[in-house]
């Protein structure tokens, strides 16, 4: 078990996040149009990359032009796909050209040599992402140790309680060889949330003024 590797392979805006001693570790990165890489492999390609009430939105140069635009309006019949992510498996109408496709189906593939306090994997879509940081998510997890679909359901039902509006699916993998390792992290953490809770509900301290040090006619 010392010798694992853990690999990913990943395509779109969904995210992988290890929990190491209680710590999120995000493993991929979001594949989004605002991202520089994406952008430059997208406009080489001959598509656009814009953004929308700040959201960054890759499509076809003429997509991208027509809504820059402000006095075009579309035709009877015109259509266009303004994508938030940058790779998907699907999405044919940006994959014209197979050689040189503006939206990427290649994926990323990564290594990462698991831990002695490595404990689970939280994999999630951005529907999740989009109202919960990595480590919130690696926290609710914490919570429901030894209980993946609990805790999986635990961070779906808080990123719908906290507004978000995209799909949400959520799945976590934990090592179930860590599981005493798992229990005494997960009860260290808890304590930590309570004492930061604690922290962060006493008042601010006034800052002290020496009355020598002002001089009101300066």
């Amino acid at each position: 078990e010392n010798a694992l590797t853990l690999y990913t392979s990943h395509v779109g805006d969904c995210r992988a996040v290890l929990c190491r001693n209680g710590v999120a570790v995000r493993l991929t990165q979001d594949h989004r149009p605002d991202r520089k890489d994406e952008q430059k492999r997208i406009k080489e390609a001959g598509g656009g990359v814009f953004q929308v009430s700040g959201i960054w939105r890759c499509t076809t140069a003429a997509g991208a032009a027509r809504a820059l635009d402000a006095r075009a309006g579309f035709k009877d019949g015109e259509s266009h796909l303004y994508l938030s992510c940058s790779r998907s498996l699907g999405d044919p109408d940006l994959k014209l050209n197979a050689d040189r496709p503006i939206l990427s189906n290649v994926p990323e593939v990564s290594a990462h040599k698991l831990q002695e306090d490595d404990l689970f994997v939280v994999l999630a879509c951005d529907g999740v992402w989009d109202v919960l940081s990595d480590q919130q998510a690696v926290d609710l997890a914490l919570q429901h140790w030894g209980r993946p679909a609990d805790a999986a359901a635990s961070i779906v039902r808080t990123a719908l309680s906290s507004g978000s509006g995209d799909n949400l699916t959520a799945q976590v993998v934990m090592f179930s060889w860590r599981a005493a390792l798992g229990s005494s992290v997960a009860d260290a953490r808890t304590q930590q949330k309570l004492q930061e809770a604690e922290e962060a509900r006493k008042p601010a301290a006034k800052p002290k003024i020496v009355e020598e040090d002002i001089d009101m006619f300066s």
